[in-house]
C-alpha cells in the first residue's frame, strides 16, 4: 500500500502538476483566441481542440505559438497534452544533466560536428518516441502504469475544468466543496 500511496503522490508532482498548467494554458490561448468561451462545455472544447488541429494541419504555420505548435504535432487534446509535458521534462532534464556534465568541446567533436548532428538528430527521435509512449515512460513497473495514466487523466480534465470557467464559477465552486467538507 505504501508503494502505491509513494507512486501516486510522485504521479501528482512529476506529471500532474505539469499536465494541468500546460491544460490551462492551451486551453487558455483558445478562449484568447476566440476559438472558444468561457463557460463551454466539454464536448465544445473537444471540439475546437479537433478544430485547432484541423487548421494547423492545413495551415502549419497559422499557429504560431511554440508550445500551441507542439502540442498539435503530439496529436492535441489529452494525449498530445500528456505527450508535450514529457517531451519537455525529458528535454529539460537532459539539457540540465548536458550542461552541468560538460564534457568540453574536445570530447564533443572527437567525432567530428556530422556525427555530433547525428547523435543530437537521433536523441531527438529517441526523445519523442519516449514521449509518445509516455506511459511507458513514466511507470517504474508495468504493474503501477494505471497509476499514471489516471494521474495524468485526473490532471487534464482539472486543467480543463479550471480553463472552461469563469473565476466567479470557480470560487462559487470552491465554495460548495468547502461546504460540503465542514458537513
Amino acid at each position: 500500500m505504501t508503494l502505491i500511496a509513494f507512486e501516486i503522490l510522485w504521479a501528482v508532482v512529476a506529471l500532474g502538476l505539469p499536465v494541468t498548467v500546460m491544460t490551462w494554458y492551451l486551453v487558455n490561448r483558445l478562449y484568447q483566441s476566440g476559438k472558444i468561451t468561457t463557460g463551454s462545455d466539454r464536448e465544445s472544447v473537444k471540439e475546437s481542440f479537433r478544430q485547432a488541429k484541423k487548421d494547423w494541419k492545413e495551415n502549419k504555420k497559422q499557429s504560431t505559438d511554440f508550445l500551441e505548435q507542439r502540442w498539435l504535432r503530439f496529436g492535441g487534446g489529452f494525449y498530445g497534452i500528456t505527450a508535450l509535458v514529457t517531451f519537455l521534462l525529458i528535454e529539460t532534464r537532459e539539457i540540465a544533466g548536458f550542461i552541468f556534465n560538460f564534457p568540453g568541446f574536445a570530447e564533443l567533436f572527437k567525432d567530428g560536428v556530422v556525427s555530433l548532428l547525428v547523435d543530437i538528430f537521433v536523441g531527438q527521435i529517441q526523445n519523442f518516441v519516449s514521449a509518445m509512449v509516455w506511459f511507458t515512460y513514466w511507470a517504474d513497473t508495468r504493474q503501477l502504469m494505471w497509476v499514471w495514466a489516471v494521474v495524468a487523466y485526473a490532471a487534464y480534465w482539472l486543467g480543463l475544468s479550471v480553463a472552461t470557467k469563469s473565476l466567479e464559477e470557480l470560487l462559487s465552486d470552491w465554495n460548495e466543496m468547502l461546504d460540503k467538507l465542514r458537513r
